[in-house]
C-alpha cells in the first residue's frame, strides 16, 4: 500500500469512528505521525481523494489539532471541540458498555437486530453496488453475515458473552 492510501485508509478508519462511537488521541497521534514521517507523499492526490470521500472539513481539522497538539501550532475551535470530544472517550473512542448499548436500542432483542441488519446507510457505504441495485440488500445482509463469521469469531464470540453477562431482558 502506498504511503498516501494509507494515509487515506487511516484517515477514513478514523472519520467512521468518529461519527459511529467516536474516536481516541489514538488517531490523532496516528494522523500526525504518518504525515510527520511521509514528508514525500502526494498531498495533491491525498487532497482529491478527500474531497471525494466528503470529508475535506473533518480532516482539515484533523490537521489543524495535530498540529496544535505536537507542533505547538494554534488550536481552533473546531480542533478544540474535536479534542474534547476525543478526551471525553478512551483511546479508541467512547468505548460504551454492552449494557449502554443495549439500552439505546431497546433491550437484548432490538440491539441484535440492529447488529445483524445495520441501517440501510451502512450497508450501501460497504457494499457500494447497493447505490445502483438497492434490490440486492437481502442478499449482502447474507453476505455480511457470513462474511462475519468467517473473518471475526473471535469478535463475535467476545460480543455474545458481553451480551449474556449484560443485564436487563434475558437473551
Amino acid at each position: 500500500m502506498s504511503p498516501e492510501d494509507n494515509y487515506l485508509f487511516t484517515l477514513g478508519h478514523m472519520y467512521k469512528h468518529y461519527i459511529m462511537e467516536g474516536c481516541g488521541v489514538r488517531f490523532l497521534c496516528d494522523m500526525y505521525l504518518l504525515r510527520a514521517k511521509q514528508p514525500q507523499m502526494n498531498m495533491k492526490y491525498v487532497e482529491s481523494m478527500v474531497s471525494k470521500m466528503g470529508i475535506s472539513s473533518f480532516h482539515q481539522t484533523v490537521i489543524g489539532l495535530a498540529e496544535a497538539v505536537f507542533a505547538g501550532g494554534e488550536l481552533t475551535d473546531d480542533g478544540r471541540q474535536l479534542l474534547n470530544d476525543m478526551f471525553s472517550g478512551t483511546v479508541y473512542g467512547k468505548g460504551k458498555t454492552m449494557a449502554e448499548k443495549v439500552d439505546e436500542h431497546g433491550g437484548k432483542g432490538r440491539y441484535i437486530l440492529s447488529r445483524l441488519f445495520p441501517k440501510v446507510s451502512i450497508m450501501k457505504n460497504t457494499y457500494p453496488v447497493l447505490d445502483k441495485c438497492p434490490v440486492l440488500l437481502p442478499f449482502y445482509y447474507l453476505v455480511r453475515l457470513f462474511s462475519r463469521l468467517r473473518h471475526r469469531k473471535k469478535e463475535i464470540r467476545s460480543e455474545v458473552r458481553q451480551l449474556k453477562n449484560s443485564k436487563g431482558d434475558r437473551l
